[in-house]
Parts: C-alpha cells; structure tokens; sequence
C-alpha cells in the first residue's frame, strides 16, 4: 500500500493539489459516512478511482495527498451506495 501511496504522490507532485486533511477532521470521519457528508467536512478530494467488477461500479477511492511530499495521505473507500467503508492514513 505504501508503495501506491508514493507512486500517486510523485504522479500528482506537478499538479495543483489541495492540502491534506488536518487530523481534526480526520478524528471525525466515520465509516457509513455519505460523500457529501465527507465532503462538507473534509472538501474535494485530490484524487479519485473507481473500483470496478464486471464493467460495473462497485466504490470509489478518495486520496485526499499534503502539499508536499512529506505529510499525511488520508485515503477513503466508499460503497456502491456512497458510504465510506474505511479510512486510512499514512505518513509519507
């Protein structure tokens, strides 16, 4: 996982990209969370994947990367039905 984390920190580093998520809000996201729920706490996120079986939407992955590239990487896996499933962070 770590290794994902880096290889979308380097990908990203050129672009334009929000800060990371203070712990503050992070202590409050809770999985079963809506995205909009996550998103009026937390904001846009930097990146997003979808997860996908059979051609069909299964979730999506939120990176939400720090500014630099020594910081926090907060990732969020919602559900087909926008819930978040889990939370993750790693330090870079």
């Amino acid at each position: 996982m770590r290794n994902l984390v880096m290889a979308i920190v380097l990908g990203l580093s050129s672009m334009a990209m929000a800060d990371a998520i203070s712990f503050e809000k992070y202590r409050l996201l809770e999985n079963g969370m809506s995205e909009a729920e996550v998103v009026l706490l937390a904001g846009e996120p930097d990146r997003e994947t979808q997860i996908k079986s059979h051609k069909s939407v299964t979730g999506k992955i939120w990176y939400y990367m720090p500014k630099t590239r020594s910081g926090w990487v907060t990732i969020i896996t919602f559900d087909s039905n926008g819930r978040v499933l889990s939370i993750e962070r790693n330090k870079l």
